[in-house]
């Protein structure tokens, strides 16, 4: 319990907070880094079928509804999350739009 308490401490002296559960709505590109995501939507705005379709074979995908996530933290209008929809947890970045939570 004391262990528990002492964290808690160092967390709320830092700053940090827990991850948050989520889950994802479909068809938002979430990808591999923050770099990549701009990128992404930089091809999107740009129309760039050929620079889009590199960054989907090069760590961008399409995002499906319901998969779960954790919210890990937020930059903007981008938030970086933890993936389980495989095997393995991945951590990604992502659109806050994406996310079912939110609420413009």
């Amino acid at each position: 319990m004391r262990k528990l308490t002492l964290l808690a401490a160092i967390c709320a002296a830092l700053g940090a907070t827990p991850a948050k559960a989520d889950s994802l709505k479909s068809d938002f590109p979430i990808c591999i880094s923050k770099e990549l995501l701009g990128q992404m939507y930089e091809a999107m705005l740009q129309r760039d079928a050929r620079g889009a379709d590199y960054l989907f074979h090069h760590g961008c995908f399409m995002t499906r509804d319901g998969v779960q996530v954790s919210l890990l933290d937020r930059d903007g209008p981008d938030t970086h999350v933890r993936v389980y929809g495989g095997k393995r947890p991945v951590e990604a970045w992502v659109s806050v739009g994406a996310l079912a939570s939110y609420q413009p």
